[in-house]
């Protein structure tokens, strides 16, 4: 049951890290290639620790594409929050009662979020051999002290 607990937290931890680190280069315009291509590449790595076949490769780009566009979603949210915010910290105008509803307002996207990617990671791990889910999880295993950062990327 533990390394089960592992390999879903793990495999959660890494897919919406990956996924979300995709959106958010709209938000915040830091990342330097396009999420499409990041994603591509992930796949492309994925495909070469796991041996993903090209039907599992098919599944995991459908998975990351629509994690990828729940995320997306919420885009527009966060700018408008984040642009309120700044606006309110610059002129001297923010209170405390502000600060606190934008914060329970992205506690409530993310709440919102949660569900939806949970069943898409579902399906992710459901794609999986025993053997890959194996792999996958000495993986996580082997980074869980550096944060799972870079879990797919060359090292």
């Amino acid at each position: 049951m533990k390394i089960r607990n592992i390999v879903v937290t793990g495999v959660i931890t890494v897919f919406a890290g990956v996924v979300s680190a995709g959106a958010m280069h709209g938000i915040h315009g830091k990342m330097s290639c396009h999420s499409a291509d990041k994603a591509e590449m992930i796949i492309e790595h994925m495909t070469k620790e796991l041996d993903l076949t090209s039907e599992q490769q098919e599944n995991v780009k459908q998975i990351m594409d629509s994690v990828h566009s729940i995320l997306k979603s919420k885009k527009s949210i966060a700018e408008e929050t984040h642009r309120t915010l700044f606006e309110s910290f610059k002129n001297n105008t923010i209170t405390e009662q502000q600060i606190v509803d934008i914060w329970y307002n992205h506690r409530a996207q993310a709440d919102e979020v949660v569900p939806l990617i949970a069943k898409q990671l579902m399906q992710f791990n459901g794609i999986l051999t025993n053997e890959q889910r194996q792999k996958m999880a000495e993986k996580i295993e082997s980074c869980h002290g550096n944060g799972l950062h870079g879990l797919f990327l060359e090292r």
